[in-house]
């Protein structure tokens, strides 16, 4: 379920994302970094289709991986505006999407059978 989630939750950040991108008014920096944070956003969702798919051939390994790649989509949109000295208008939806994919893998981690990746 907390897969599921997460993946509607990213799906609204990229609708929120392509919303964004729509205003005339932004720089050219700010949507260069709306693009990283897409393309981050629809990796996100990709990997948790994966991630869905390791849970029903049961392979746990590739589980942790998507989920621990997943988890750092957040922080590679965060970093685009910062790298640009960029105030980030998708501060509340990357926290939230920080959070959530946090406390996912946090619960897979405890699952049996589930081994942190080496």
């Amino acid at each position: 379920m907390g897969i599921q989630a997460l993946h509607k939750d990213f799906e609204e950040a990229v609708a929120t994302v392509k919303k964004l991108s729509k205003d005339t008014s932004l720089s050219a920096t700010i949507r260069d970094s709306l693009d990283i944070c897409v393309e981050s956003y629809e990796s996100g969702i990709t990997d948790l289709n994966d991630a869905l798919t390791a849970i029903s051939t049961h392979d746990t390994y590739r589980l942790t991986q998507m989920l621990g790649a997943v988890a750092s989509y957040p922080e590679t949109c965060k970093d685009a505006f910062l790298e640009q000295g960029e105030e980030s208008p998708l501060k509340e939806v990357d926290q939230k999407l920080d959070i959530l994919a946090s406390i996912t893998v946090d619960i897979t981690i405890l699952l049996p059978g589930i081994k942190l990746m080496e």
